[in-house]
């Protein structure tokens, strides 16, 4: 990994200087090229640089776009993630809560990079400790993911699907996680929205369930349990050698 980052270093700053001799600094080009650089240094964990290259990635997009475009959110979101990799999680804060301003004013609530941001700045919370903030913004994030999640059922693009499923069970677990953390309720319902059917999410719940006395997680554990009982009996009848589910 190291090897590839390094190889792309090199490429990264021989396209920069291209871009500065081809067309100026003053050009989308030369700010992506600077974009890519800037995430480039941070694989290789050099977040001061990252960071300089993202404020004039920054600076460049403002003069060229104006504050209200998305590559000037998406610069500042990416100076955020600068910010947080060097501790400075106070300018963390500020960018997350201006980039999902803009972002909601660019494109409403319900696109899925304003719902990004509201992931990154759950995140934002939890490392300054503030999880009752970043349970507020978990739990919108696992509205709108929990409603995305059932639209994209009839995707025929099982590949993008897919990819939304995971990123849903791995935002569940982390929403999980702040509620515990923030002394909140889980509206655990959520898990279900996940596809029942699914023994990947059943077996997290069940290590959740195996500390627990929350009568509603385990309600809801028992509900896939019979689901997907019934759903074994159904490939009883279709396959020869049916698939086991236990929890």
């Amino acid at each position: 990994h190291l090897g590839e980052c390094s190889q792309a270093l090199t490429l990264n700053l021989e396209c920069l200087s291209l871009y500065e001799k081809l067309l100026g600094k003053e050009h989308p080009g030369y700010a992506l090229s600077l974009n890519n650089l800037a995430m480039t240094y941070s694989s290789l964990g050099d977040y001061a640089q990252a960071l300089e290259l993202n404020l004039e990635c920054l600076s460049i997009r403002e003069k060229l776009f104006g504050k209200h475009h998305p590559d000037y959110a998406m610069s500042l979101n990416n100076l955020a993630l600068t910010y947080g990799s060097l501790g400075d999680y106070a300018k963390q804060l500020e960018l997350n809560l201006e980039c999902l301003l803009l972002y909601e004013k660019l494109f409403g609530k319900e696109h899925p990079d304003y719902a990004r941001s509201l992931n990154n700045l759950a995140l934002t919370y939890s490392s300054i400790a503030d999880f009752n903030s970043a349970y507020d913004a978990i739990m919108q994030w696992l509205e709108w993911s929990s409603g995305r999640l059932i639209a994209n059922e009839s995707n025929l693009n099982t590949g993008l699907r897919e990819e939304h499923y995971a990123a849903h069970l791995e935002g569940l677990q982390m929403a999980m996680q702040i509620a515990q953390l923030a002394d909140k309720p889980f509206p655990y319902a959520y898990w279900l929205s996940a596809r029942s059917r699914d023994l990947g999410t059943a077996q997290i719940l069940s290590r959740a369930v195996a500390s627990s006395e929350d009568a509603e997680l385990i309600a809801v554990l028992d509900e896939m349990r019979r689901i997907n009982s019934q759903l074994s009996q159904l490939e009883e009848q279709v396959y020869e050698k049916p698939q086991l589910r236990a929890f």
